[in-house]
């Protein structure tokens, strides 16, 4: 049993062993986020909106800690089954009307502050 368990780390590496819990984002480590001056150097990034990876990240988080969905619901999943948010689980308001699939010329006359998007989970079982 100790070889096998001597093999294992061998092949795998003694990383392969560490524990793989992820931590939740706290409210605090959020508000850390938007809190960084633009033009910041982070890492690989620098830290500004017109860098998309930067973009993203900061909307998927407002989206998230708004929405209670999990990064799970948001991401495609090692089993390559669909568990995660797509556009069918996703309905527009335009001018008080309820749209499951808008054309481009019905996102055109979106209108801030009065139109909105709403989001279902996918097993919601549709609108």
């Amino acid at each position: 049993m100790n070889g096998l368990m001597r093999l294992y780390v061998e092949y795998h590496g003694p990383h392969s062993l560490a524990p793989r819990r992820a931590e939740p984002m706290k409210f605090t480590m959020m508000r850390s986020i938007f809190a960084i001056s633009p033009n910041t150097k982070v890492g690989r990034w620098t830290w500004t909106d017109t860098d998309h990876d930067v973009f993203i990240f900061r909307r998927l988080n407002v989206f998230l800690m708004h929405s209670a969905f999990r990064l799970g619901e948001i991401v495609a999943h090692r089993s390559g089954e669909i568990m995660y948010i797509t556009r069918a689980c996703v309905v527009w308001s335009v001018g008080g009307v309820l749209l499951t699939d808008p054309s481009p010329a019905d996102l055109e006359r979106l209108r801030p502050g009065l139109d909105y998007a709403l989001v279902a989970p996918r097993d919601f079982g549709g609108w």
